[in-house]
């Protein structure tokens, strides 16, 4: 097992900011949190519950959350390598032109390279 600190550039999470997100975020959303991870998780890891009442998630509400996870995981990826960057990782991943699909994870290695601490 790697050792945080030790093994990489990373430091420790400050426990006391483990509910920093609460702060960030609505009320639906941590609703929403509580729903998918689940009271026994947050009791098993020590984080108390926020106290708003239980959100049910049935059919609807789960493909609402999927596909604005899509939603945003695009808008990120977009924002972080530019649309024709993307548009061309998107495609090559999708064509047999297994050459063409190289270069362009060269690229984008490139630019996540950028981002690592």
């Amino acid at each position: 097992m790697q050792e945080i600190e030790k093994d990489t550039t990373y430091r420790r999470p400050n426990p006391s900011e483990a509910q920093s997100w609460r702060k960030q975020a609505s009320e639906r959303e941590i609703r929403e949190v509580e729903a998918r991870v689940g009271p026994e998780l947050f009791a098993k890891a020590g984080y108390p519950l926020s106290g708003l009442p239980p959100l049910p998630l049935n059919v609807l509400a789960r493909m609402q959350i999927a596909l604005a996870d899509v939603v945003q995981r695009v808008r990120f990826r977009i924002a972080r390598y530019g649309f024709w960057l993307w548009l061309s990782g998107v495609a090559s991943r999708r064509l047999p032109f297994r050459s063409l699909s190289d270069s362009i994870k060269l690229k984008i290695n490139e630019v996540d390279n950028r981002y690592l601490k």
